[in-house]
């Protein structure tokens, strides 16, 4: 059998052994060279990191309060901030693993790092459209926004789905007046959709003959 992989003969051992150790040289080099590139909003990304993780424990302590439980088979971190597998207020199916991936608070640096490349800065007026169905990332984008010391106009869903904010009584909206009355934000939502693909979530009826025969579709 012949080998797939073979030394030509006309390389000595010699120069393979030189070869391999300009190649761990530079590798130590490098290793012990680091370059710091600091970000031009640093601060205020780590401004908002902070703050998007304080609203995230403020909204396990009252979701906590009102007797609804954390499983952590689905929430591994007990962050409060995943939902349930199906309610009246589920909008579509959902992933649980995209839940359990948005419970991150630098996320908040992101989004307000985003902003700033898109030319947003202090007191501007930003439109905001917000989803129940990932309440960690809508933790993220408000806590930007309130870094930012923006003017921000948002319309929220009132349902979520699969393992999102879809939990009766304790929606995204219910979460967010809980991050207003503690002064965590200076806004909140100022009107509602009801959520799910075209306005036609899975659990709740938006009212006669709006969705009839309405094919419901996936997350988004």
């Amino acid at each position: 059998m012949k080998t797939i992989y073979r030394r030509p003969y006309w390389i000595p051992k010699s120069a393979l052994i030189v070869i391999t150790l300009i190649a761990l040289g530079a590798l130590l080099l490098v290793e012990q060279s680091p370059r710091k590139i600091r970000e031009p909003h640093h601060d205020d990304m780590l401004a908002a990191a902070r703050l998007a993780r304080q609203m995230g424990a403020r909204v396990k302590t009252a979701r906590l309060a009102r007797g609804l439980e954390i499983n952590p088979r689905f929430d591994p971190t007990e962050s409060g901030l995943i939902g349930i597998w199906m309610s009246p207020v589920t909008s579509v199916y959902g992933n649980l693993a995209a839940k359990q991936s948005s419970i991150n608070p630098d996320f908040a640096g992101l989004v307000l790092k985003l902003l700033r490349q898109a030319g947003v800065h202090k007191g501007d007026v930003v439109a905001v459209g917000l989803s129940g169905s990932f309440p960690a990332l809508n933790i993220a984008v408000e806590a930007a926004l309130a870094t930012l010391e923006v003017k921000p106009v948002i319309i929220a869903a009132i349902t979520g789905s699969q393992w999102g904010g879809n939990i009766p009584d304790f929606s995204w909206l219910d979460m967010e007046a809980v991050l207003f009355k503690e002064q965590l934000i200076p806004f909140r939502s100022i009107a509602a959709s009801i959520g799910g693909k075209d306005e036609c979530p899975r659990g709740v009826d938006p009212g006669p003959g709006r969705c009839s025969g309405h094919a419901q579709g996936q997350e988004r």
